[in-house]
C-alpha cells in the first residue's frame, strides 16, 4: 500500500508576502517556510511581484520548488511599483484584502512579514509591528504629523486588524524582544521562533589563518549606520591596529550608497563588495575574525547569527532582539562610538578573551539552526490546520 499523499489530497497553504526580491530577513523566513511546507502541503505565494525563485534559492541556500505564484491584480501591481518602499501600511492593506478575498481557496494563510489581519485560520510571523508602532523605540515609530495620523487611521480602518482577528491568529515572532513589543502594542504575545540559519554550511578555518578585519553584511541603507561603523574602524586604526572592513550587500535606492562608495574610494581600509553570491558571502565571513553591526534596536539580525555560526566575533549595539543572539555578552555590546572602540580594542588585543568569547558563542548557534526552524514551523502549521 502506498501511503504517500498525492498533491490533490494535500491541504492548500498560501504564503502572503509583498516582495521576496527584497532579500532581507523577512524574505529568508518566507523562503524557508515555503521549503519546510512544500513536501507536505500544496503551497502558494500571494505577492505583488514575480520573484525569481532560482535566484532566491541561491541567495538563501534553499530548495523551494513547485510553488504556485498568484500576483495580485494589475492596478495594485502598478501601485506597488510606483510607491516602492513608501506607504507600507497601505500596500499591506491592499495585499491583505486581496488575500482575504481569496481565503476560501486555501486551508491556511500565512503572513511572513508582520501583522496583516488575515482571515482565520491564519499564522502571522512578526518581525516588527507595522500598523501601530507606538511601542517601538522613537527612532522606529511612524513620523508624527496630522497628515500621517490621518493616513494611519485610514489604513487601520481599511485593514482587518482587530482584537477578534488577532485572538484567532497564531502569532509568531523573530525574538523575545519583538514579542514583548507586540504584546505591549496589541495585548497578544507571539511565540518566539528564531529565524533560520543554515549553520552547517559555514566554514571555520583556524583562527590564526583569518584576516584581522571586520565584515558587515546587509543592505547599504541609512538605518544600518554604516558611516558610524566606518568611523569606529578608523578610530581603532588610529590606535595602531591594522584592521579593515568589508561591506557586503545590495544597494538601496537613494544617495546613501553613493556616500558609502565615496568612502570606499577615499579610504583604503574600506571595501565595498556589493551583492555577493551565497558561496562568496560565506567565504568572506569565514575568512575574517570579526564582524560589525550598526543598526540600533534591530528586531533580530540574521547577519549577526551568521557571524556567530561562522565562528566570528561580532560587535553590535546594546539594544533590540540582536542582544539575544550573543546571549547578552557585555564584551560585544556597545552603547556609543567611543565605547565600541574601547571594547573592540580590548578584545582584539587579548587572545585568551577571544577564545573564551568564541567558545561561549558556539553553543548559541543551535537555537538558530535551519533544521530546527523548519521542523518547528511544520509542527505549528500542522496543528493550526488540524484546528
Amino acid at each position: 500500500m502506498n501511503d504517500r499523499i498525492t498533491r490533490d489530497e494535500m491541504q492548500k497553504v498560501a504564503i502572503v508576502h509583498p516582495d521576496l526580491m527584497q532579500k532581507g530577513g523577512a524574505e529568508s523566513v518566507a523562503m524557508h517556510i515555503l521549503e519546510a511546507l512544500q513536501d507536505n502541503y500544496e503551497v502558494y505565494l500571494i505577492t505583488y511581484t514575480n520573484p525569481d525563485i532560482s535566484e532566491l534559492n541561491s541567495f538563501f541556500d534553499t530548495t523551494v520548488k513547485d510553488v504556485e505564484i498568484e500576483r495580485i491584480d494589475g492596478p495594485s501591481q502598478w501601485f506597488n511599483k510606483v510607491v516602492q518602499e513608501r506607504v507600507v501600511m497601505l500596500k499591506n492593506v491592499i495585499l491583505c484584502r486581496h488575500a482575504n478575498a481569496q481565503s476560501s481557496n486555501y486551508d491556511l494563510l500565512i503572513s511572513t512579514k508582520n501583522e496583516l489581519g488575515l482571515n482565520p485560520p491564519s499564522i502571522e510571523y512578526i518581525h516588527s509591528p507595522t500598523f501601530d508602532t507606538s511601542q517601538l523605540p522613537s527612532s522606529q515609530q511612524n513620523k508624527p504629523g496630522t497628515a500621517r495620523q490621518i493616513y494611519k487611521e485610514l489604513c487601520m480602518r481599511l485593514s482587518n486588524i482587530n482584537q477578534s482577528v488577532l485572538d484567532t491568529t497564531q502569532l509568531l515572532s523573530n525574538s523575545e524582544w519583538t514579542a514583548n513589543v507586540f504584546e505591549r502594542t496589541y495585548g497578544r504575545r507571539p511565540t518566539p521562533v528564531y529565524p533560520p540559519i543554515n549553520t552547517s554550511i559555514f566554514e571555520s578555518p583556524p583562527w590564526e589563518n583569518r584576516e584581522n578585519g571586520f565584515v558587515v553584511v546587509g543592505r547599504i541603507h541609512p538605518s544600518k549606520n554604516l558611516l558610524k561603523l566606518i568611523n569606529i574602524v578608523e578610530k581603532v586604526r588610529s590606535r595602531g591596529h591594522d584592521v579593515h572592513v568589508h561591506f557586503a550587500g545590495p544597494p538601496s535606492k537613494g544617495q546613501y550608497h553613493e556616500v558609502i562608495s565615496r568612502k570606499h574610494q577615499d579610504l583604503p581600509f574600506v571595501h565595498l563588495e556589493g551583492e555577493l553570491s551565497r558561496r562568496e558571502l560565506i567565504s568572506l565571513i569565514s575568512s575574517h575574525k570579526y564582524a560589525l553591526h550598526g543598526k540600533e534596536f534591530e528586531h533580530f539580525g540574521m547577519s549577526i547569527a551568521e557571524y556567530v555560526a561562522a565562528g566570528s566575533i561580532p560587535f553590535l549595539p546594546k539594544s533590540g532582539g540582536q542582544v539575544e543572539i550573543v546571549d547578552g555578552k557585555s564584551e560585544l555590546l556597545y552603547s556609543s562610538l567611543s565605547g565600541a572602540v574601547e571594547q573592540i580594542e580590548a578584545v582584539i588585543t587579548d587572545k585568551e578573551l577571544q577564545e573564551e568569547i568564541r567558545e561561549d558563542l558556539r553553543g548559541a548557534t543551535e537555537k538558530f539552526n535551519k533544521k530546527r526552524f523548519e521542523e518547528e514551523i511544520l509542527e505549528i502549521v500542522t496543528a493550526v490546520c488540524k484546528g
